[in-house]
């Protein structure tokens, strides 16, 4: 992501998700998996979506063990398992 944000912000080109440089930056993008998103746009805004909700988790996951909120989040086996999965 920082080097699609590198290449527009640096490129004084006219520049967009079909561009050969930023398109074959989106398509290395893998935070999302491996899903056959229907354009290179959408496959940016899944992986951009997905690292949102990741840092989320980090932080509420953080705040539970450190005591610093009075929330409780419902600790799926699913919630578990995509934790330790961002932790590697």
């Amino acid at each position: 992501m920082r080097r699609i944000r590198n290449e527009v912000a640096h490129n004084t080109n006219p520049i967009s998700f079909d561009t050969q440089e930023i398109k074959s930056r989106c398509l290395e993008l893998a935070f999302a998996g491996d899903v056959d998103y229907d354009t290179v746009r959408n496959r940016f805004l899944a992986n951009c979506q997905e690292l949102i909700a990741a840092l989320h988790l980090l932080v509420a996951d953080w705040l539970l063990k450190e005591g610093k909120t009075k929330i409780r989040i419902r600790r799926s086996k699913a919630l578990r398992h995509f934790l330790a999965e961002l932790k590697h």
